[in-house]
Formats: C-alpha cells, sequence, structure tokens
C-alpha cells in the first residue's frame, strides 16, 4: 500500500497534517488528542507499518479499509 493512501485515511477521520519533516508526514487529532507520523516513501508500507500507524491514530483495520 502506497504510504500517500494510508496518509488520506486518517484525514478523512479528523487528523491534520501538523508539519512534515523531509519524508515524514506528522498528523495530529487535537480533539482526541492522538499523534501520529508517517513516512512517504517511495516504496510500499509494510503491513507492521501500516497496523502501528493505525494504532496510534485509534482506527480500527476494517474502518480502514472502508475509507480506501
Amino acid at each position: 500500500m502506497r504510504p500517500a493512501d494510508v496518509v488520506r485515511v486518517p484525514e478523512l477521520v479528523g487528523f491534520v497534517r501538523t508539519r512534515q519533516k523531509g519524508s515524514h508526514v506528522f498528523l495530529v487529532d487535537r480533539e482526541r488528542k492522538l499523534r501520529t507520523t508517517v513516512a512517504l516513501h517511495n516504496r510500499d508500507m509494510t503491513r507492521p507499518m501500516l497496523l502501528a500507524v493505525l494504532k496510534q491514530a485509534d482506527i480500527p483495520l476494517e474502518e480502514f479499509v472502508k475509507l480506501l
């Protein structure tokens, strides 16, 4: 899965890009006080990294698949 696609899903559920440093995008949900970072590298994101981002963002895998 492309990292650019992964970044879009948290933005759909209320996360906002606060900044970007190099290839890393920092996302924050101020209402729920959650934050996560997604690396926008030129290769597909590994499954463990995807699951880590979803866990930090408190997004269930089923909801993630629906929002794609």
